[in-house]
């Protein structure tokens, strides 16, 4: 089982750093720069004073907390954060528009979170894939490349128009919640300044027809698109669905930098045609759409997303594939020579390691032998793996009574026996929030002692976790003081263990909406632990699986965290 498990975690660890790297230009986390976001920023800065790109009166609401815990390390810009810690109109502006950036690759969800994260980047419909500059399932061959083009171009030039809409409607309306994945909270509901929260998705596609396309040598045209969706499903022939992703392209350094610069300054050309276009004027919004004049490709005010015009041409034209590829740039003319196709054929997207295991349950036996009990144990794990968090607590604690019921009758000989103490250290890798990150480190020590009875024992238990943070920065957080009382039930000649603890949870640092000192309540649950002697008053113990709830701030949103532990410790008793 243990084996089984370790293998799981490699393989779900692998999982999360590939979908994490499909994201195109990297958004910030524990392990990857910020670039959308830094990009947005620095091509926002000069516009933060017009007016119609303010806020007078920002709502009220959690969003401003949101923003002050976890932006100000998104948006990296210097100038632009300073403004950003003084002013909560340019807080509010610049949080929904970098909100919006992040949206299409996190879909409110933690940039851990392997099943929301494949979801979304695998999703087979058109617009999808568009939103990221890359073909569609159905877009095979050069028409296939052309359509992708067209439809990126018309995603982002619909989402500028949805923008233009929110702007115009009366103040009071411009406000939208959303969904956002803030850490030790899950997934909560911020307000968003809408305008600016379509601006960042329309922002997000053109950045990406940047990172996701093989372009020209000067970043002016694209000459082909890439294919994710295709690539992940081990689906792809190259020469009908294109080349697949490149991680090496989602770069924001190294030789791909003059084509990050390139899209930084369309970034720019973007914002300042948004903001002409809510005042009434979208010609320049119209010419960043289409094509430069010829020989003015230096330009960023135009041709944001262009397909090669000589191929372009050619199928206007009625021709053939096969009859226009001459015209255009495909793999045997190396996509015309150009400077980015080493860089696009390295590190490509694959299908994901996927592995699966199972175990079989059974319901308690009727006279009472430990492996019924451990049935019920698996399923209560197993329970709080898919369900949400607080229906886990209720789990486990039905998992302890149908354990309980399961021993032998001279369970209630509460005859004294010795007095114990045990010193712990616990792990725990993954996590039980379904809408956070798969791999959600923790570590601790604990100490815990009590009376032990025949076959009960009461004990006391206090312990320090620690929670590794990798949604925006990577490090240790003090994370929670855990005291409470519980009882421990020994059996199988006392090699076997199960527990229950239930206590208070002490919050040991200020987080973005709570304060250090917050209390509320744990639970810890312990299937079946192995007792190992040493000697006649020293015994090892291992408990594989333990179900830990841990809630210190008990409001809406509050910090409730499922932790599936392992324990290893050193037990001492006196006679």
């Amino acid at each position: 089982m243990m084996r089984a498990l370790f293998f799981c975690a490699i393989c779900v660890s692998a999982c999360v750093a590939l979908v994490g790297r499909a994201s195109a230009y990297t958004l910030r986390s524990g392990l990857t720069d910020s670039c959308h976001e830094r990009m947005t920023a620095a091509a926002f800065g000069e516009l933060l004073d017009d007016v119609d790109l303010t806020v007078d009166d920002p709502p009220a609401g959690i969003w401003d907390e949101v923003a002050r815990a976890t932006f100000r390390d998104l948006i990296g810009d210097e100038t632009v954060t300073s403004r950003f810690g003084r002013e909560r109109a340019v807080r509010f502006v610049l949080f929904s528009l970098v909100a919006g950036v992040r949206a299409p690759d996190t879909g409110g969800y933690s940039t851990g979170n392997l099943s929301a994260l494949r979801r979304i980047h695998l999703d087979p419909d058109s617009e999808k894939q568009y939103a990221h500059a890359l073909r569609a399932a159905r877009d095979d061959g050069l028409r296939g490349e052309l359509r992708a083009v067209r439809g990126t171009r018309a995603l982002l030039r619909s989402l500028i128009e949805q923008a233009i809409q929110a702007q115009a409607r009366p103040y009071g309306e411009r406000t939208v919640e959303v969904d956002f994945f803030l850490e030790l909270y899950g997934q909560i509901e911020v307000s968003v300044f809408e305008p600016m929260y379509l601006l960042g998705q329309a922002i997000h596609a053109l950045q990406d027809s940047h990172s996701h396309t093989i372009r020209s040598d000067d970043g002016a045209e694209i000459l082909h698109v890439l294919n994710f969706v295709e690539a992940i499903s081990g689906n792809l022939d190259p020469g009908v669905d294109g080349l697949a992703h490149s991680d090496k392209m989602d770069d924001c350094f190294g030789p791909v930098e003059p084509l990050v610069e390139r899209a930084e300054s369309r970034t720019t050309a973007l914002a300042i045609a948004a903001r002409e276009a809510f005042r009434g004027d979208e010609s320049l919004l119209d010419r960043g759409l289409s094509r430069c004049p010829e020989g003015e490709t230096e330009r960023n005010d135009c041709g944001w997303i262009e397909y090669v015009a000589s191929c372009e041409n050619a199928l206007r034209e009625g021709l053939t594939d096969a009859q226009a590829a001459e015209r255009c740039c495909t793999r045997d003319n190396d996509f015309c020579g150009s400077r980015w196709l080493e860089v696009a054929r390295q590190e490509p997207s694959e299908p994901y390691l996927e592995a699966t295991f199972g175990c079989s349950l059974s319901p308690p036996s009727g006279d009472g032998e430990p492996n019924g009990g451990l049935g019920w144990w698996m399923l209560a794990v197993l329970s709080a793996l898919l369900m949400r968090r607080r229906a886990a607590t209720a789990v486990v604690a039905v998992a302890i009574a149908l354990t309980a019921s399961s021993a032998p009758a001279h369970a209630l000989d509460l005859t004294l026996r010795d007095a114990f103490a045990a010193v712990e250290l616990h792990g725990s890798t993954f996590s039980g929030d379904l809408e956070g990150s798969f791999i959600d480190p923790s570590f601790g020590f604990a100490a815990r002692g009590g009376y032990r009875f025949e076959p009960v024992s009461i004990l006391i238990h206090a312990e320090r976790n620690y929670w590794v943070s990798s949604e925006v920065d990577f490090g240790v957080l003090p994370g929670v003081l855990n005291v409470g009382a519980g009882a421990e039930i020994l059996f199988a000649d006392d090699r076997l263990r199960s527990s229950l603890v239930i206590g208070a949870s002490i919050l040991r640092f200020d987080a973005a909406l709570d304060e250090s000192g917050t209390t509320g309540f744990f639970l810890d649950v312990r299937p079946v632990g192995v007792r190992f002697g040493t000697g006649p008053y020293i015994h090892l113990v291992f408990d594989p699986i333990v179900v830990s709830s841990i809630n210190p701030a008990l409001g809406d949103p509050g910090i409730h965290v499922i932790q599936f532990r392992t324990v290893l410790g050193v037990e001492g008793h006196l006679p």
